[in-house]
C-alpha cells in the first residue's frame, strides 16, 4: 500500500495528538495531575510520581516500518542521557498504523533496539553502557496497536460523559 502524503493525512495525524492530549486530560486522576503539548514530547503525562513522554504517531494509511519509529526513539535515549536518567521519567511510542504491526516484538532488548532504530555504527559511536540502554529500554513503552481515529475520539465523548455524571462538574 502506497504511502498517504496528503495535507489531510498530515491534519489528521495532528488531531490525532491533540486527542490523545484531551483524553489524557479527562483521565487524570488527581488535581495534581498535569498534561502537557508539545513539551518534552508530543504530550507529556506527569503526575507526583513520574512524568512519561509520549511520542503520537498516526498512519492510517501506512505500514508500520521500524524507521518510522527510529527518530524518535534515539530523541528520546538523547534525552534520557542527558537527563532523564536522574529523573522519574518513561518514554512511551503511541501509533497507530494501517498494518506491519507483527514486525515489532516487544519487550525490545538491546540487540534489537541497537541494530533496528540506532543502526550498529550509531550505537557504537554513542558508547553507551550496557546498563545504560538497559535501563533506557526498562524505562520505554511501545505501542504501535493505538486506538483508531474514531474509536479515540468515541472514547473522549465517553470521557466528557463521566464528566456530567459526576456530582463535581458544574454545567453552565
Amino acid at each position: 500500500m502506497a504511502k498517504e502524503r496528503s495535507a489531510t493525512a498530515t491534519i489528521k495525524g495532528y488531531f490525532y495528538q491533540f486527542d490523545y492530549f484531551i483524553l489524557q486530560l479527562l483521565k487524570c486522576k488527581n488535581d495534581t495531575d498535569s498534561v502537557c503539548i508539545e513539551g518534552i514530547e508530543d504530550v507529556d503525562l506527569m503526575t507526583a510520581d513520574e512524568t512519561t513522554a509520549v511520542q503520537c504517531k498516526y498512519y492510517a494509511g501506512t505500514e508500520y516500518n521500524h524507521s518510522i519509529i527510529a527518530q524518535p526513539l534515539r530523541y528520546m535515549l538523547d534525552h534520557y542521557l542527558s537527563k532523564g536518567n536522574s529523573l522519574d521519567m518513561k518514554y512511551k511510542i503511541y501509533g497507530y498504523y494501517n498494518s506491519g504491526q507483527n514486525k515489532l516484538t516487544t519487550p525490545i532488548d538491546k540487540e534489537s533496539f541497537s541494530k533496528k532504530f540506532l543502526g550498529l555504527k550509531a550505537f557504537e559511536d554513542l558508547k553507551l553502557a550496557d546498563e545504560e540502554l538497559m535501563a533506557f529500554l526498562l524505562k520505554l513503552e511501545i505501542n504501535i496497536q493505538a486506538e483508531e481515529f474514531d474509536k479515540q475520539e468515541a472514547n473522549i465523548l465517553c470521557e466528557l460523559k463521566k464528566c456530567f455524571d459526576c456530582d463535581n462538574f458544574d454545567a453552565v
